[in-house]
């Protein structure tokens, strides 16, 4: 019980510096079952919340594919993302515009394409307009 102590005094010594890291007692419904979605450890007695990836996608995806479909119909959109290289700066780019979604969200999408999450200067619109021809099937 040793590293027990241990887990609770390193999470005394983080506070809440780090969001997707908590431990807390673990919490089941009256099944027996998780009452969250979200990944535990497998700590007797213990648990470390993390997000799980297709959760944060989801809430994001609808937003995403919104956000996609204007890259055809907007020359000035399109010539904006010919100037951004990652997720991150597609990311910005959407929240100017009041699109809300997370880079994390975008480059799980890309990975379920098969696509980099980066692209060379001027090949981020293509990407992006592969990305939502396949948006059936990431559904």
């Amino acid at each position: 019980m040793a590293w027990l102590s241990l887990l609770q005094d390193l999470d005394s010594l983080s506070g809440a510096a780090c969001p997707y890291r908590s431990l807390s007692q673990p919490q089941t419904d009256l099944a027996g079952e998780r009452s969250d979605r979200r990944a535990v450890s497998r700590l007797p007695g213990w648990r470390v919340e993390r997000p799980y990836p297709l959760q944060v996608m989801s809430q994001d995806r609808d937003d995403i594919f919104a956000f996609l479909a204007q890259i055809n119909s907007d020359g000035e959109l399109r010539d904006a993302l010919n100037l951004v290289e990652s997720a991150e700066d597609v990311e910005r780019l959407a929240q100017e515009r009041g699109h809300s979604f997370s880079a994390a969200a975008l480059v799980e999408l890309f990975n379920r394409c098969n696509e980099a999450p980066t692209a060379r200067l001027g090949l981020m619109d293509e990407k992006l307009i592969r990305v939502h021809l396949k948006r059936d099937q990431l559904r």
